[in-house]
């Protein structure tokens, strides 16, 4: 699967024995899918770009030979550019659309869901109505259909936008619901990210203790966690937004500091830290030079040593 650590290695194989053919439509299809696989492991868009890029130019010039039925393979191949382009891209948006086009013309019910659900990449780019239409239409189809591993995801994209529109309360309905059903397959991965979600909305919420204790089932998964370091920047900015509304501001500057040494991939879920305002808070009860001095001593925190300064206090 694409999300398997393997996944990058075996792309790269793939890619050289399709350029050993010099067939340019295999060659194109393999540029694509290691594009995906490296973005979807990693923190950096130019490696993956170079490669996305490549495998469209190549699928356009090159479209046959068709595999399966060219509507619906048009389809797949449409959203697997959409979906591992970065929002930038100023074709993102055409592509999305031909794939949900296309999807609902070919019949494919789940994966025409999946495409409205993951326009959510296009939030603060399109319309943001264009965006919260799609993801309810998705979270509504999904809910007739058995695949649990697209409802979950669906509604954790979905909870993200209710949060950027301040319904916390439905976002967190929809985290709840898509842990439940993520976990039961074994996807820990999207499943602590709906828990870290859930904090996140319980913190704004100021149900101070339930976010803590949702942040300490997330760190004791850590090592098993696919990509942890995702998980250690938001787990450090949602404890700095906990402690600072608990009234611990000289750690919250601190894991602001630690949180700010992890390289971060670009990310529709919004920092809870800013949504709050933190350091601006900070700034205000502390000042701005010893705001800007307990940042810069964080920094020399990794996640093991700040977690033991504030795992304690969680518990």
């Amino acid at each position: 699967g694409i999300s398997d650590p393997r996944a990058v290695d075996q792309a790269r194989a793939g890619l050289a024995e399709a350029e050993g053919t010099g067939d340019q439509n295999l060659i194109g299809r393999m540029e694509l899918a290691l594009g995906a696989a490296i973005r979807n492991s990693s923190v950096d868009f130019a490696e993956p770009l170079k490669h996305l890029s490549e495998g469209r130019r190549l699928l356009e010039a090159h479209p046959e030979p068709y595999w399966w039925d060219p509507t619906w393979e048009q389809g797949l191949l449409q959203l697997t550019i959409a979906m591992y382009l970065p929002p930038s891209d100023d074709r993102k948006r055409e592509h999305f659309e031909r794939a949900i086009e296309l999807l609902d013309e070919a019949g494919d019910v789940v994966l025409h869901s999946a495409a409205l659900s993951e326009t959510v990449e296009l939030w603060g780019v399109a319309e943001d109505e264009w965006v919260m239409d799609n993801a309810h239409r998705a979270v509504q189809l999904f809910d007739s259909l058995d695949v649990p591993y697209w409802s979950g995801h669906s509604r954790v994209l979905h909870g993200v936008m209710l949060i950027r529109r301040g319904e916390l309360g439905e976002a967190v309905r929809n985290f709840e619901l898509a842990a439940g059903e993520l976990i039961d397959l074994g996807d820990i991965n999207c499943w602590a990210k709906s828990l870290g979600l859930i904090a996140s909305c319980r913190i704004e919420l100021d149900q101070l203790d339930a976010a803590g204790a949702q942040l300490l089932d997330v760190i004791e998964q850590m090592d098993h966690l696919p990509r942890a370091q995702s998980h250690q920047f938001r787990v450090l900015d949602r404890a700095a937004a906990l402690l600072y509304r608990r009234g611990e501001p000289e750690l919250a500057a601190a894991l602001l500091g630690a949180g700010s040494r992890i390289p971060e991939r670009a990310s529709i879920i919004p920092s809870t830290a800013d949504r709050i305002g933190v350091e601006a808070g900070l700034n205000e009860l502390l000042g701005h030079e010893r705001t800007a001095e307990l940042i810069d001593a964080g920094r020399d925190l990794d996640f093991a040593a700040a977690s033991r300064l504030f795992v304690p206090l969680l518990r």
